[in-house]
């Protein structure tokens, strides 16, 4: 039995570590094993919205009001004008920016003398956020 053990002694003294020892085992690999599955492409980061700050003017013009909405940063949006209407609102008209960045509205006075209170909702595109005019009073 002192043969068989020998040589695994010796080795111990010499300072070689026996394949079989934990420190052979528990060593760590050389190189680092590769994912096993390829990584992904990473998208190009979106570039980030812009924000608008579109304007409303109104006249009332006889039995007609005619409003301009400007939003020169956001050619092609859409714009839904509104009137305010017991704290409600309600869409009038709607149309798209033109390409000098206005669109202009004329819309049947319904109410006479009395006020009407508009406003422009301009939706959000690929570049632009969305955004809103302030409310215009017309009498």
């Amino acid at each position: 039995m002192l043969s068989k053990v020998m040589p695994y002694l010796t080795g111990l003294f010499a300072g070689q570590a026996p394949a079989t020892s934990c420190a052979a085992l528990t060593a760590p690999p050389s190189k680092p094993t590769p994912p096993s599955h390829p990584t992904k492409p990473t998208k190009p980061a979106k570039p980030a919205k812009k924000a608008i700050h579109p304007r409303l003017r109104a006249h009332s013009h006889g039995r007609f009001d005619l409003l301009l909405v400007r939003a020169p940063g956001a050619r092609g949006a859409v714009v839904r004008l509104v009137e305010r209407v017991h704290g409600h609102q309600v869409r009038v008209a709607r149309a798209k920016i033109g390409r000098n960045g206005i669109v202009q509205f004329r819309v049947r006075d319904r109410n006479g003398s009395a006020v009407t209170r508009y406003q422009a909702l301009v939706r959000a595109t690929a570049t632009t956020k969305a955004a809103h005019t302030r409310t215009v009073r017309l009498h």
